[in-house]
């Protein structure tokens, strides 16, 4: 799956999940800091993505990640 893709997916995914336009979303926001998210909306995140992408996120690389940038660069690692 090109990058591309992965990136189109996951920010969708985070606009629905924080309640934002997808356009306003940026590779630099920081999720906890930019959107107020809490660990449990990061599991919520993840097995959003999982379902969209088949991907298998697992909850210590949950805490890995804070940017919407890290978080296309770890599903794009992921995706096969």
């Amino acid at each position: 799956m090109e990058k591309s893709i992965v990136h189109e997916q996951v920010v969708t995914k985070i606009a629905a999940q924080f309640k934002k336009n997808p356009d306003e979303i940026r590779d630099e926001d920081h999720l906890a800091k930019t959107y107020g998210a809490k660990s449990i909306d990061l599991i919520q995140l993840a097995a959003s993505i999982q379902a969209a992408t088949g991907v298998k996120i697992g909850y210590a690389q949950t805490r890995k990640v804070n940017t919407v940038g890290e978080w296309v660069d770890l599903v794009a690692s992921l995706v096969k």
